[in-house]
């Protein structure tokens, strides 16, 4: 399949370890629900492309000021119009194995449609791997969602200007949150309200290519001015990660 003449339609679930689960367990389990849920027709044919996202070690972003990682897995997927989206969380086989998920899914689940802005794009629709760096912002309580997507907007720009990102990164994307499929979150799947959030993910061909960039100074200084400016790093979600691809139904 060619990709989609207009851009796809995307999805994005963040979905926590319950406090009585250890990450092993976790991910155990969603791997399950997850395969499960790729041998399905309706995945098979609605879905551009299925991928799993789960959380490693290869880096530590602490030392950038940001918090500890909870145990942690992406669900991202791409359909080609919203309501080939709709149909997949409708349909009665997909209900089913997210609801007898519920005991480790629902609980800390986020889920939601996302417009997608790319800034760096070197993979132009090729398929191969790449190191994921995953960044999980909470719009704070007291700003405007807009004012707030404004300011991390500006700070993905600044960075990706960089001689450092422009050499080392190979995709670089922000996912702002919409609220397009979320009747049928809450309605079929019973997810709770989906927290305000915005995604930021940054591929690189290497570890190594993204400890350059995160440990470049000039990267650490606009973090830090970020950080005193609008506090985007306080209860953020951040960590490498590695990708597990379900469906992928675009041309290589």
């Amino acid at each position: 399949m060619s990709a989609p003449k207009q851009n796809p339609f995307c999805i994005i679930g963040i979905y926590r370890a319950p406090d009585h689960s250890s990450r092993e367990e976790f991910e155990k389990n969603m791997a399950k629900l997850m395969h499960d849920i790729k041998l399905l027709p309706v995945a098979q044919n609605n879905m551009l492309k299925l991928n799993v996202i789960y959380q490693n070690d290869k880096l530590s972003f602490t030392d950038m000021g940001l918090p500890e990682a909870p145990s942690t897995v992406l669900v991202t997927g791409e359909s080609e119009t919203a309501e080939h989206l709709i149909e997949y969380i409708r349909d009665p086989s997909i209900a089913e194995l997210i609801a007898k998920a519920e005991p480790f899914l629902h609980g800390k689940a986020c889920a939601f449609s996302a417009d997608v802005v790319t800034k760096i794009d070197r993979l132009q629709g090729t398929r191969r791997q790449t190191c994921h760096g995953i960044f999980i912002f909470k719009v704070p309580s007291h700003m405007e969602v807009g004012d707030y997507h404004g300011r991390v907007e500006s700070l993905v720009d600044k960075l990706a200007e960089l001689p450092v990102s422009q050499e080392h990164m190979v995709k670089y994307t922000i996912w702002f949150q919409n609220d397009i499929v979320a009747p049928e979150l809450k309605g079929t799947w019973r997810f709770p309200e989906a927290e305000r959030t915005v995604v930021v993910m940054l591929e690189c061909d290497t570890w190594a290519s993204m400890n350059q960039i995160f440990t470049h100074e000039e990267v650490k200084r606009i973090l830090g001015d970020a950080m005193n400016d609008f506090g985007f790093h306080v209860e953020s979600n951040c960590f490498p990660a590695d990708v597990d691809t379900l469906v992928y139904k675009y041309d290589s």
